[in-house]
């Protein structure tokens, strides 16, 4: 018994050894390979629209295979993620392809894994048969953005088998020209980004020993090309030279890209490199930025405070004064205690709630994966107990929070009228608020922010988090493809679908106002039965409903029908958050302070009664699902309202 438990440790032991990044798990000559991958999707929409992540798996056998049974994964340590259906066969010399989108679907339409590919989790794919023996699988490296990684020769196994291809080749054959071995290794700096470094020499480096086909670290074979205005560099751009001392100063970033040496073309002239340096693609995009420290501007930061430094392309500046149609490339660095905490690429994108009208305008960041560097935002971020920490500690998208219209900041143009007014503090109260005595309101955790904008102080911000499927997946615990997050900030109501046209309750997938309607709203509803109310409750969360109510009568909110208005829910009967929930998207017309022309006040003195009944007709939108008011007055009606009701509202007040 002792020598067969040491014969399975023993057997473990080996093949956990034999997964390196440089013999992938294949067999010669398969009859089933991996063909192309491609985790930088820009240009293949998957069945339902998205760019998805993809594989192609090719059938080199002599007749059609099914694929029944097989599985699929990211994880060594768990073979068995994803389940091939029954229907995913592939004809002779035929290319299948396979979503990883996370989806989970196993339809003709389309293949979807229950897993994601992250780069920079140091992931494989890997497929294994029905038996449990891995038939061929490889490691992701990093791959820029719209590249693809695929096979010359399928006998062939490790990484050093798959070529890079600036253009996937996608359900086809591989093409034999137009591929490259790999990148140039990306510029290293010395010393790191933060704090503590000016007067310091800067040393940039390319570590040649990660190349597979030789090594040599110095700069005989590249060159490094740098910027210090936060643009990407190009080879027009400032050359890089060992011998010439680049000295830091205060608030200074540093971007530096690798390229091929120009003019290799000699072996005799370039031993070490030629011909293997012409081929490669330029490198991934270095970027450090390095504060002061010397003048205390920036050196005694607040431990509750994090550092965020974009780098944004110099021709995308004019985004900041623009109405944000677009959406910016940029590279993101976050600190916390004067560590560097993130660093990837990133896209910045307007919020819709926030109009710009004055020179401090926030923006949506979100972390994208698809371009090879840098993860998602990680990390107990919001770790403040006097703001209401969160123990999520994985975010996609952040908002870098300006009071915008309601900021003390100048107006956006010399011929602008906007007024500040500094309200932004108000909603920050009543996050907080919410989130440390947990009202059911589903607030944002929130955290005070420096920013700087190519090394440029910009201003101090809040950074939040947003409402998205992560974050809804998350808290209550629902797939992030079964949701509808609703969002009205006077006429211009969105919906952030994940079900992709299905429908549910016999309604429209995200317009749920007929829900909020049907049962009370209508005039011949005279009378909030038993059986209405019941109906309204098995589709309206009675707890959030009452808390957004009681938490707005408090903070005297004006917006509280026509802006700022948003709420989710998914449908996943078996878990929480199956139910219309409010969310506080935004709460700077509070405490009698109104900036915007909203509608009359429906609790308009401190002294007026939590139980007070707004009568003044306002504008139902037919999408917006901000009928919450006529709710209201029906269900605490004193005559035909719904006594139970009542007694819980005033009871949570």
């Amino acid at each position: 018994m002792i020598k067969s438990k040491f014969c399975l440790l023993f057997i473990g032991l080996l093949f956990f050894s034999s997964f390196n990044k440089t013999k992938a798990q294949a067999s010669p000559s398969v009859a089933i390979a991996l063909n192309e991958y491609c985790v930088g999707n820009f240009s293949i929409a998957d069945n339902y629209g998205y760019n998805s992540d993809w594989l192609e798996i090719f059938n080199a056998h002599t007749a059609s295979v099914s694929l029944s049974g097989y599985y699929l994964s990211n994880d060594k340590l768990n073979l068995y993620k994803w389940k091939f259906p029954s229907t995913y066969t592939l004809p002779v010399g035929g290319f299948g392809i396979v979503f990883l989108s996370g989806r989970n679907e196993g339809k003709t339409a389309g293949y979807h894994t229950n897993f994601n590919i992250d780069q920079c989790k140091n992931q494989w794919i890997i497929l294994t048969t029905p038996q449990g023996v891995i038939r061929d699988s490889i490691f992701i490296q990093k791959t820029q953005a719209g590249h693809s990684r695929g096979r010359q020769n399928y006998a062939d196994i490790g990484i050093t088998a798959w070529k890079l291809y600036p253009l996937p080749s996608y359900s086809i054959a591989n093409p034999v020209m137009g591929y490259y071995k790999d990148y140039v290794p990306m510029p290293t700096f010395t010393p790191q980004a933060g704090w503590g470094q000016n007067g310091k020499s800067l040393d940039m480096f390319i570590n040649g020993s990660t190349l597979p086909y030789y090594s040599d670290d110095s700069l005989n074979c590249y060159e490094i090309h740098y910027t210090t205005d936060g643009s990407v560099p190009n080879l027009s751009s400032l050359t890089y030279s060992s011998t010439s001392a680049i000295i830091i100063l205060d608030n200074q970033m540093f971007r530096a890209l690798a390229f091929p040496k120009s003019g290799v073309t000699t072996f005799t002239a370039f031993p070490s490199c030629y011909p293997e340096v012409n081929t490669l693609l330029p490198s991934f995009i270095q970027t450090n930025t390095y504060f002061s420290e010397s003048n205390g501007s920036f050196d005694a930061i607040d431990a509750r405070f994090g550092v965020m430094s974009v780098a944004l392309n110099t021709p995308d500046i004019s985004w900041l004064n623009s109405a944000g149609a677009y959406q910016p490339l940029v590279h993101v660095e976050y600190f916390e205690n004067k560590q560097q905490k993130v660093e990837g690429y990133a896209q910045l994108y307007r919020p819709i709630n926030e109009s710009w009208l004055t020179q401090q305008k926030g923006f949506y960041v979100t972390i994208d994966d698809r371009r090879g560097f840098g993860c998602n935002f990680e990390g107990p971020i919001f770790n403040d107990a006097g703001l209401g920490a969160s123990s999520r500690t994985v975010f996609p998208t952040l908002h870098v929070k300006a009071g915008d219209f309601e900021s003390h900041s100048a107006p956006m143009t010399a011929t602008s009228s906007a007024v500040t007014f500094g309200t932004g503090i108000r909603d920050v109260f009543l996050q907080s608020l919410s989130a440390k005595y947990n009202l059911k309101v589903s607030p944002l955790h929130v955290k005070p922010l420096i920013t700087f904008i190519n090394a440029t102080y910009y201003g101090a911000y809040d950074l939040r988090e947003v409402y998205d499927k992560y974050f809804e997946s998350y808290y209550s615990g629902q797939p992030k493809d079964s949701l509808i997050l609703q969002f009205y900030h006077n006429t211009d109501a969105f919906v952030q679908n994940q079900l992709d046209g299905r429908t549910s309750d016999g309604l429209s997938v995200g317009f749920p106002n007929n829900i909020f309607r049907t049962e009370v709203y209508n005039a011949s509803n005279n009378t909030v039965s038993s059986t209405i109310y019941n109906n309204l409750m098995s589709k309206l969360d009675k707890e959030s409903f009452i808390d957004y109510m009681i938490l707005n009568s408090f903070a005297l909110n004006s917006d509280l029908w026509n802006y700022n208005v948003a709420f989710g829910k998914g449908m996943s009967k078996s878990k929480p958050g199956n139910k219309w929930h409010y969310y506080l998207w935004n709460t700077p017309a509070t405490f009698t302070f109104n900036a915007l022309g909203t509608n009359t006040l429906v609790y308009s003195s401190p002294y007026t009664s939590p139980c007070a009944e707004y009568t003044t007709a306002y504008g139902v939108s037919a999408f917006g699902g901000n009928s919450h008011g006529i709710i209201m007055k029906r269900l605490m009606d004193p005559i035909n309202g719904n006594p139970g009701f009542q007694t819980e509202y005033k009871n949570r007040y």
